[in-house]
């Protein structure tokens, strides 16, 4: 019943969103204009809405260097525990000339918390193989899980081959694929926990008396820094000759939080790069709740009185928009999904600008869903009000598609006991016979008449 509600509900509005007359918006030029930026490709985008407020080059692939590691301990938080024991192997410990070292040795042995630590705060390379090995038990296996979280998280043109972003001409991901899985770790109160301090102390292990104390590498979290942004609260930092200057930077301001991606930038623009984007995103936008903005669908709750399921609105989804346009400027799009808490989708647009979505569930009464789409009724007929006065006769729609629905329903029955649509094997030379006689009789009785 659930699916079959969802089914009714979603085919009424999408029917009803064809008859809806094109709407004006305003010019796409009112989306407001960013300073351009040296890297050759980067993003930004509300963390909790998804909008994706600036796009340069976004969907090229780039090689990511160590802002791979984000992944690596996002892939290890979500496998592991972090008191684990973690084992410092000769291969994990053998690196490039140039490699981020901690100065780790074979057989050292640390926690994967501290692991971690070394990880994302002072880039390590050491810690991101031994944390492969410790996970997978070898880089090529630990890919693979790379490459899954990748895939949950959304990104469609990013491969992974190793756990550090050694230069690999098939490791690469692009900037948008980077800010969504940079997203979901964002939303890890682990991985934020640690990526978000500055320093931490490793203390000594099983080969060293002396503790190791170490610094974030991502200088915009420092006071005391000359590119120091109020609100950035984490990130990660990376370099490779080929992948240039790399960087994921989070920022929070007045409750809203912004993710920027930059990639191939130099060093002398990184950082300048992202204070530009954050800058550009605090200052020209502001987030506002779907469910309490969107008129275009409404119900009573007499409308079914209590008999039929009603569509939900998630009271906690938002679309980030520039603070020059209104909610009823942006269009929408309708998306049926398969999840046990939610049966569509909406997805808001202005103009081709991604500004977020809301998800539609079903809640079986308004008081569970105070803000359930409410339809206008009628003294003859329940209606659905579109804009320039156009009605649909709701109760004619549902019928029409129950009707479609049992006939597909019939159908399916009818195929599971093997019974073919004729119903009747019929016997076509008995059948000729029949006829033909009839035909004869016919003719004779016709004959009779005439004499």
């Amino acid at each position: 019943m659930k699916k079959l509600t969802a089914f009714l509900l979603l085919c009424l509005i999408v029917f009803a969103s064809v008859f809806v007359p094109a709407k004006e918006t305003k010019a796409e030029g009112a989306w407001p204009e960013c300073a351009d930026i040296v890297a050759e490709a980067g993003i930004l985008i509300d963390a909790d809405s998804g909008a994706i407020l600036y796009d340069k080059n976004a969907n090229q692939k780039m090689y990511p260097a160590s802002i791979t590691k984000i992944i690596t301990a996002m892939v290890a938080i979500e496998k592991c525990s972090l008191d684990e024991t973690v084992t410092f192997s000769e291969k994990a410990v053998t690196l490039e000339p140039g490699d981020a070292t901690l100065g780790f040795v074979a057989g050292e042995q640390i926690s994967l918390r501290d692991c971690l630590y070394g990880l994302l705060l002072y880039s390590a390379n050491e810690c991101a193989n031994a944390i492969a090995e410790h996970v997978a038990g070898s880089y090529d296996e630990f890919a693979k899980l790379m490459n899954a979280y990748a895939k949950e998280c959304g990104a469609i043109n990013t491969n992974f081959t190793n756990p550090s972003g050694l230069f690999d001409a098939n490791h690469y991901t692009t900037c948008y694929d980077m800010a969504q899985m940079s997203n979901h770790a964002l939303k890890n109160s682990t991985y934020i926990s640690i990526d978000g301090t500055t320093s931490y102390t490793i203390g000594a292990t099983n080969k060293s008396s002396t503790p190791r104390e170490i610094y974030h590498r991502h200088k915009m979290l420092f006071s005391t820094n000359e590119v120091y942004y109020e609100g950035a609260i984490g990130g990660k930092t990376g370099y490779l000759d080929e992948a240039g200057r790399t960087l994921v930077t989070f920022a929070s301001k007045e409750g809203k939080t912004l993710i920027s991606v930059v990639m191939k930038s130099t060093t002398e623009a990184v950082y300048s790069d992202t204070a530009t984007l954050l800058d550009y995103g605090f200052n020209n936008f502001h987030s506002i709740k779907v469910a309490d903005n969107e008129t275009k669908f409404s119900t009573e709750a007499s409308v079914f009185a209590g008999s039929f399921d009603l569509a939900r609105i998630d009271t906690s989804s938002l679309v980030t928009i520039p603070s020059s346009i209104a909610f009823s400027d942006l269009t929408l799009e309708y998306n049926m999904v398969e999840d046990e808490d939610y049966f569509a989708l909406l997805k808001y647009y202005y103009g081709s600008h991604y500004v977020g979505s809301a998800k539609l569930s079903i809640a079986k009464s308004t008081t569970e869903s105070p803000y359930a789409p409410a339809l206008p009724i009628e003294e003859s007929s329940i209606a659905l009000q579109l804009e320039d006065n156009i009605f649909i006769n709701v109760k004619i729609f549902v019928l029409i598609i129950a009707i479609i629905v049992a006939v597909i329903v019939a159908i399916s029955v009818l195929r599971r006991f093997d019974i073919e649509y004729h119903f009747i094997d019929f016997d076509t030379t008995r059948l000729k016979k029949k006829v033909n006689r009839f035909k004869e009789r016919k003719y004779r009785n016709r004959s009779r008449k005439r004499f």
